[in-house]
Formats: C-alpha cells, sequence, structure tokens
C-alpha cells in the first residue's frame, strides 16, 4: 500500500528545492547548513558552522560561503526557479546568525510528514556526497552540468546560459567540450577540440577571436583559473566529466572557415592538463 504523505504547497516547495538542488551531493555545504541549522532549533552561529565545516576537511573559503548563502537564499537562481520554490529565502544571515524561515521551521516543528522527508532527502544528499571530493571545488571525473559549475564557482544560475563553451569572469574560466561533433550542428562551431595525449588537450576560442583581444588576454592571465569540462557527445545529456585545472602553454592565432565566403581569426590554445587523464577515461575520448 503507497504510503500518503500530508503536505501543503509551500512545503512541497521547500521539499522541490531540496531535491532538485542539493541532493545530488555535489557540494555538501548546503547540506550540512540545512541538516546543522535544524538541529540547532533554527538557528545556528555562522562562526561555529564554519568552523565545524573546516574541522571536517571541506573546502571552504569566502567564495564558498557567498555562494551557498546565494544558494539558501535564492538568490543564485532565476526568477522562474525562485517562484518554483517559494520565493521566500530558506537561509539568512542574520547579524551573522543563520536562520532558517519561519514558515519552514513551523512546519518542520508541526508537520511529521514534513520533517520526515526533509530529513530523508539531506541523508540522500549526503550519502551521495560521498562520491565527491569533499576537499576541493570540484572532483576528478565526476560529472557537472553548466549550473553545477556556476554554482560551485560562486556564480548564479543566469551566467549557466551564457556560458556556451566557455566564459572568463572573476579570474575563473570554465571550459565545456563536446568531444564529438553532432552532424546536425552548423560547420561554424564544429572546432578541433581534442586530446594530443593525456597531458595537453587542444581547444579553440569562438572564432572571431583574436590573440590580443581582452578576452585572450584574460585567459593568458596566469591569475585566471580555468577548468575542463568534456562530455562525449549529446546523447550523454547535459553533464560534463571534470577533468581538472589546465594551464596555457601555447597559443596561435588561426583563421576558421565560417562559410564558403567567410574567413575570420580563432586562436588554437593548447592545455596543459594539471592531472594525467586517467588512462580508461582517456579510452572513453580517444577509441
Amino acid at each position: 500500500m503507497k504510503e500518503e504523505f500530508h503536505l501543503t504547497h509551500a512545503e512541497e516547495e521547500i521539499l522541490t528545492f531540496i531535491s532538485a538542488e542539493l541532493t545530488n551531493g555535489k557540494r555538501i555545504v548546503e547540506l550540512l547548513l540545512l541538516e546543522e541549522i535544524l538541529e540547532c532549533d533554527g538557528q545556528l552561529v555562522k562562526g561555529d558552522f564554519i568552523k565545524s565545516v573546516r574541522e571536517k576537511g571541506i573546502f571552504y573559503n569566502e567564495s564558498v560561503e557567498k555562494s551557498v548563502e546565494q544558494v539558501m537564499s535564492l538568490e543564485f537562481f532565476k526568477k522562474a526557479n525562485r517562484k518554483k520554490y517559494g520565493m521566500e529565502q530558506i537561509v539568512k544571515d542574520n547579524k551573522n546568525i543563520y536562520q532558517i524561515s519561519e514558515k519552514f521551521k513551523n512546519s518542520f516543528e508541526n508537520n511529521p510528514d514534513f520533517k520526515l522527508l526533509v530529513l530523508d532527502a539531506i541523508k540522500a544528499g549526503l550519502e551521495n556526497a560521498e562520491e565527491y571530493d569533499i576537499t576541493k571545488p570540484f572532483s576528478l571525473y565526476q560529472r557537472y552540468s553548466r549550473k553545477d559549475v556556476c554554482r560551485i564557482i560562486g556564480w548564479t544560475e543566469g551566467d549557466s546560459s551564457t556560458v556556451y563553451g566557455y566564459k572568463v569572469k572573476e579570474n575563473v574560466c570554465p571550459i565545456f567540450v563536446t568531444y564529438s561533433k553532432s552532424d546536425a550542428i552548423e560547420d561554424s562551431i564544429k572546432y578541433q577540440d581534442k586530446f594530443i595525449n593525456r597531458d595537453i588537450f587542444q581547444w579553440y576560442t569562438r572564432h572571431n577571436v583574436k590573440i590580443d583581444s581582452n578576452e585572450m588576454k584574460k585567459i593568458l592571465n596566469k591569475n585566471t583559473t580555468i577548468q575542463l569540462f568534456i562530455k562525449k557527445n549529446d546523447d550523454e545529456g547535459s553533464d560534463f566529466y571534470y577533468f581538472g585545472e589546465i594551464n596555457v602553454f601555447q597559443a596561435e592565432q588561426e583563421e576558421f572557415q565560417v562559410n564558403s565566403d567567410k574567413i575570420e581569426p580563432i586562436v588554437k590554445v593548447q592545455l596543459k592538463l594539471k592531472n594525467t587523464v586517467r588512462q580508461d577515461k582517456y579510452k572513453l575520448f580517444e577509441k
């Protein structure tokens, strides 16, 4: 017999938020904040939480702190998702004290069905987080969507719709590569991105980019952290495997044939991976 749970519309919105955004376990900090704040009757001293996170060896800095607060206040999300999740902050920072919303607190204390489902969702998220390296922002060879990446590096959900192949912002540049280009896509974006070997990846910028452009200057800046994400083809969905940080060691100006009568500048970049690609993952793309 199917078990029935009795939830208000507002409670369903909160559970939708936790299930859709946190239980994948790709960053554990929000889950721990939710768990600890519920154990402390709805409020938690920020300093105590930070101390707890760092004692567990979890990657945490000011960027993570700001990002987590954006997620838990729903500021991270575009309006459509904020509406789906109830518009109200889940957790807010009130003078260095994290407080859960009154709506959440009242439901958690007075509706046993809601309480059970929230705790189950947190537990599932913490179990999923065991698949990830909590000491680093990203885990090698785990899969992330553009939205996941924007959340973890501290951007907003809106940035994920403007990343396309790559984006440079706040000294961070995630690069997303679809390795086997579909026959259906335009020739003007069929770049020859590929592994040269297990240490070197050949990557092309968008066309109409010059090596002395502001965009390339940011990419070549040694203070820019570049992260490489690759999926084999579009049949794999929206998630990309994470191949780690990379350094630019060579960049050359080339020309790109956009169509039969149009040629534009493009930059071919040789990227050196900080971590030699694991053999099985290399074969996944190069067999």
